[in-house]
């Protein structure tokens, strides 16, 4: 799919190197701070076939409000996160982040503490 659409909110910073793959649609909330080296992508960028059948190769991605996602952090296709969330350095998120408050961590990334907020 080449028509991919993607939505940035207000208040958003990105740090260097960051890089973005939208091949159906990506929507970032308002109020976002990224690090070096995220890496957001709704599309494997290829087909797999399993018995014959082809799985999904894309699916949108939607990153809430006031989320900090931290350097190097791979957030894939499908995934939705919810707001004021942070995703931890060098994480790998397959899986979405259904609530709010949340500290995610690890490959793959899982919920590590809740309850929590940030600011810059």
């Amino acid at each position: 799919m080449d028509n991919g659409t993607l939505e940035i909110g207000s208040n958003f910073y990105c740090n260097k190197n960051c890089f973005i793959s939208c091949s159906e649609g990506i929507r970032i909330g308002s109020d976002n701070l990224w690090g070096w080296n995220v890496s957001i992508r709704d599309s494997d960028g290829h087909t797999i076939i399993h018995n014959g059948t082809e799985k999904a190769s894309s699916a949108p991605v939607e990153i809430g409000d006031h989320v900090w996602i931290a350097s190097y952090a791979d957030i894939l296709k499908g995934v939705h996160i919810s707001n004021n969330s942070v995703i931890a350095y060098r994480s790998c998120v397959t899986k979405s982040v259904p609530c709010d408050n949340v500290l995610v961590a690890g490959c793959p990334a899982k919920i590590v503490q809740d309850d929590i907020d940030w600011h810059n």
